[in-house]
């Protein structure tokens, strides 16, 4: 079960880092808040997702590892999470939204939420930083979007708690 679930939300990470290249336009932020529950704040000035982190990219859980990697431009989020790295601190939880546009607005294709977050790694260069964040708990919720009357509704979870090595679906 486990090895399904890490195949899966590789999918969704690599659908996710690869569909930002298609016609589709997929965009993908990422809300996170540090230990005291602020908004660690990004540069987006999306409506709805303002102040969140853009991932430019990112790919996700390979077997027996529950390391999250992913890009996003430097700012000032980068010495947030830079100052972050190694520390025993961690980050209850993050959120990636993955979004589609659709008429009026835009449509979540789904969600990648973290729990008990360390940050491995940061690095800076050329105006994109790098991010590893490793978590005790990641759980994927996939959407359903009717088009005609724009309600939303949840059409799959899974999810995996690797401190406990059991399915996790409380998120």
């Amino acid at each position: 079960m486990k090895r399904l679930f890490q195949i899966l939300l590789l999918g969704v990470f690599v659908a996710g880092s690869s569909s930002a290249t298609l016609q589709t336009k997929q965009q993908t932020f990422l809300q996170i808040t540090d230990a005291g529950g602020q908004l660690i704040r990004g540069t987006s000035v999306q409506k709805f997702y303002e102040r969140q982190i853009i991932a430019t990219s990112f790919s996700g859980v390979t077997a027996g590892n529950a390391q999250v990697q992913f890009m996003m431009p430097s700012g000032g989020a980068s010495a947030t999470l830079a100052n972050m790295q190694g520390s025993k601190e961690t980050i209850p939880y993050a959120v990636f939204t993955n979004i589609v546009p659709a008429e009026p607005t835009w449509n979540v294709l789904s969600t990648v939420r973290l729990e008990a977050i360390r940050v491995i790694s940061v690095q800076d260069a050329n105006g994109s930083t790098s991010v590893t964040l490793q978590a005790e708990r990641i759980g994927t919720t996939y959407y359903q979007n009717n088009l005609k009357t724009g309600i939303r509704t949840v059409s799959g979870k899974t999810g995996y708690d690797f401190k406990a090595g059991q399915t996790w679906n409380t998120f």
